[in-house]
Order: structure tokens, then C-alpha cells, then sequence
């Protein structure tokens, strides 16, 4: 039974088989060896929508990939508002070390829709394979790399940017994550990803409209996404942001 028989059959974890893995980007290239030293150990859990990907009480460190949905890896800030720092989707690796229960309502990685799937991988065989693979090794410093960029930029629009551009960034990143790219969230719960207000997030929301950025109904939740490039990069698009 593969997973997604597993879950119609209301099943919410279960153990990962070599085809699973090899089905994501990331382990595509992996011989077969590799695939089952991997999945030996693996489980995937279904995890529902704002639900904390990384529990507490396990007993050893894990490697979490995201196999189906989308997961979003944030903090609280000091005025008790969310930043949202990235957005993970299928392929995409979260590798930490066990949050005591203390801190797991100041830095986590939730769940975004109620369908998300994520593998848990032993740590230490997940590294054995990464020593063993450079295919593995690439993609893992591929990823990374992205993350120090992303990382880079938030904590520009942070110091120095406008909502405008804060939310453009936010949009662009989301939308691709999502079929049609339509983003299931409510404006208020958009604008804690963005740790800033409502408000504020509704003041740009018209002019991403207008200018065919972004479509959306009012009273409805979800905003779809209609021009990432333009989204990701709105101070070169839009005059005086």
C-alpha cells in the first residue's frame, strides 16, 4: 500500500519504501543501495494544517523531508508577532536538532495545509548517505544555498523595507508552492507570515491587484498568484517603494 492509499484508508503515518524517496527530486539520482539505506528506518507522518512538523520525545535526531504539501519554518519575534522565514515544499530537507518543549511556540515548522506529508529520516543514516553520494552532497548545498539567500533578503526587508515590498517578496515565494497558485490562507493569517498587521497588508493588496499581480475576492480567503516575477521583484516594478 503506498501512501496515498495508506491516507484515504485513514492512515496518518506509515513506513517510506525506496519508491517513495526516489520519487522526489532530491533522491532521484540515488542507486538503489542508497534508496534502501534510507528508507530502512523511515517513516512518513501526515501532518494536519498549523501542526508542528518537528515533535517533541523522540528519541533520536531526525532529517525531516517534505514529501507532499507544504511546511513553513518561522519564529516569533520579541512583540509576539510571526516571522515566516521559509517555505518548504516536496524534496525540501529541515534538518535540526529536537526543540525542547519551551521553545517550540518561539522557533518551528508547521504544517500549511491540512494534507502535508513529511519523512523522517535517522540522522545519523542520513548523513552516512550524504558522504557516501555527492548527487546527495549537491543537492543538499543547492538547498543551502538558497536558504542563506532567502535569509539575506528577509533580513533586508526587515531592517529596511516597505510593507510593499515585504508582501511582494512573501507572495512570490508562496504562489509557486501551491496548484494554481492559489495560497489557502486568510489575509490576517498572510500577514503574520509577514510579521506585520492586517492592515497593512490590505493597503498593498489593491495595488498588486491593479497592477495584475495578484486576484482575489473580498470576504473570501486565499489570494491567487498571477506574476511571481513581478512579485518577487517589486521595488524594480513599482515607482517609490
Amino acid at each position: 500500500m503506498d501512501v496515498w492509499e495508506a491516507v484515504q484508508h485513514g492512515r496518518r503515518s506509515g513506513q517510506i519504501t525506496t519508491a517513495m524517496l526516489h520519487d522526489l527530486s532530491l533522491f532521484h539520482d540515488l542507486p538503489e543501495p542508497a534508496l534502501l539505506a534510507l528508507s530502512e528506518r523511515a517513516r512518513w507522518r501526515q501532518c494536519r494544517s498549523e501542526e508542528n512538523v518537528i515533535t517533541t520525545g523522540m528519541a533520536e535526531q531526525s532529517i525531516y523531508v517534505v514529501l507532499h504539501g507544504v511546511v513553513r519554518v518561522g519564529g516569533v519575534g520579541p512583540d509576539g508577532r510571526e516571522i515566516a522565514c521559509f517555505f518548504l515544499g516536496p524534496g525540501d530537507v529541515l534538518d535540526v536538532v529536537e526543540m525542547p518543549v519551551a521553545l517550540v511556540d518561539l522557533a518551528y515548522a508547521r504544517a500549511m495545509v491540512s494534507d502535508a506529508i513529511v519523512i523522517a529520516i535517522p540522522g545519523e543514516r542520513f548523513r552516512q548517505v550524504v558522504h557516501e553520494e555527492l548527487s546527495l552532497a549537491m543537492a543538499l548545498l543547492d538547498q543551502w544555498r538558497q536558504r542563506l539567500y532567502e535569509t539575506a533578503l528577509l533580513l533586508a526587508d526587515c531592517l529596511y523595507a516597505s510593507s510593499m515590498v515585504r508582501y511582494g517578496h512573501l507572495l512570490g515565494k508562496l504562489g509557486p508552492l501551491y496548484p494554481n497558485q492559489l495560497i489557502p490562507a486568510t489575509h490576517e493569517e498572510i500577514a503574520g507570515m509577514g510579521g506585520m498587521s492586517r492592515a497593512q497588508l490590505e493597503m498593498v493588496l489593491p495595488q498588486f491587484k491593479a497592477a495584475g499581480y495578484v486576484d482575489y475576492e473580498y470576504g473570501e480567503s486565499g489570494i491567487t498568484v498571477l506574476d511571481i516575477d513581478s512579485l518577487l521583484h517589486i521595488e524594480d516594478r513599482i515607482e517609490g517603494v
